[in-house]
């Protein structure tokens, strides 16, 4: 299964595919990130992208300069557990999408349950 990501040029108006066909988990500038399985995504309001990476467990972010980095769940841990990054845990997650007051959803298929990061304070 290919693992490589969509991005989004600054305008919005077209998608190129980055990645590889590695399978795992790496966070880090987008030419050397790796995903497991990235299903879900939306575009956050500074036009970067958020990505259920459902393979590794995690839901991830690229910001619009091309930094990869996990915002929730732990690579590999596979739960259903509420805590801080590092401690919550995810089981497949499937789906993402924003919410009001600076939330992100995240359908977790694996859990039955769709969960809720508060995204304040994640910089």
């Amino acid at each position: 299964e290919d693992s490589a990501l969509p991005s989004l040029d600054s305008s919005l108006s077209r998608f190129t595919f980055d990645g590889s066909d590695l399978r795992g988990h790496r966070d880090g500038p987008l030419e050397v990130a790796i995903f497991d399985a990235p299903a879900g995504l939306c575009v956050d309001d500074d036009e970067g992208l958020f990505i259920a990476d459902s393979g590794s467990a995690t839901v991830r972010h690229v910001s619009k300069e091309g930094l990869v980095r996990t915002i929730a769940g732990c690579p590999y841990r596979k739960g259903c557990t509420d805590g801080p990054l590092g401690k919550g845990l995810l089981d497949h997650p499937c789906a993402v999408a924003l919410a009001a007051g600076k939330r992100l959803l995240i359908a977790d298929s694996a859990a039955h349950c769709v969960r809720m990061l508060h995204l304040d304070g994640l910089e």
